[in-house]
């Protein structure tokens, strides 16, 4: 998806904020996405923590680099996002397999040395230990859910 902040502006219009999100890909059918978060920190955006934007709330760190949202995304499912958590469900009654996936896990295993997950949970809460708090007050500068 082509960053032009409108699903950030949603959140905050403050520059600062913007300036500080990029917002790159579609996160799953209803409409949330995910936007790589430059901490300040100074690292290269490949390193940079990655954040999930809710269709109807929730904001979450999700991976701490781009590397390891590859490694979610091989776990095959949509992300689920509300107020409290984030979190991929797999319905193995009504899953069906991604047409390219073979291709996709082929591509990561060969470019990243990474197999397919099999417990995103534990990513993502690693993730979450390391950046959460961080973001929630830097977030919290812009955006508060009070009236």
């Amino acid at each position: 998806m082509i960053d032009d902040k409108l699903g950030l502006k949603s959140w905050s219009e403050d520059p600062a904020f913007l300036a500080q999100l990029y917002s790159f890909a579609q996160a799953n059918g209803s409409g949330s996405f995910y936007a790589i978060w430059n901490d300040g920190t100074a690292k290269p955006m490949s390193e940079m923590p990655i954040v999930v934007f809710g269709d109807e709330g929730g904001v979450h760190i999700v991976a701490e680099n781009f590397v390891q949202l590859l490694h979610l995304l091989t776990f095959d499912t949509e992300i689920h996002v509300d107020f409290d958590g984030v979190y991929f469900y797999k319905d193995e009654e009504d899953y069906e397999e991604s047409e390219d996936l073979e291709e996709f896990l082929d591509w990561v295993k060969e470019n990243y040395g990474l197999d397919q997950i099999e417990e995103p949970d534990e990513l993502m809460e690693a993730a979450q230990s390391k950046y959460q708090a961080v973001f929630e007050d830097w977030f919290g500068q812009y955006y508060s859910d009070e009236e």
